[in-house]
């Protein structure tokens, strides 16, 4: 199954949430589910492999592709003080 891993570096598999690394934030990664562990590739590289705490069953949904990047907003110029009208 795929997860995306979050900006923080980790990915959430049967309510355990596990530490993938930063530098894989906003990847898409696949886990394989063993007996007891999970193991986290991305392509063909094993990432890493954790010790499986929970017996929930795993959801099953497609990993979303990252948001697209929020516009950063204008920065305001300093304002000139009220007009007096004379």
């Amino acid at each position: 199954m795929d997860r995306r891993v979050s900006s923080r570096g980790s990915v959430s598999i049967a309510r355990q949430k596990t530490q993938v690394g930063i530098g894989y934030a906003g990847h898409t990664v696949t886990v394989a589910e063993a007996d007891t562990t999970f193991r986290v590739y991305l392509g063909d590289q094993l990432v890493t492999e954790v010790v499986r705490t929970t017996a929930h069953t795993i959801a099953r949904f497609k990993a979303r592709k990252p948001e697209p990047p929020r516009r950063r907003p204008r920065t305001r110029t300093a304002h000139p003080g009220p007009l007096s009208l004379t």
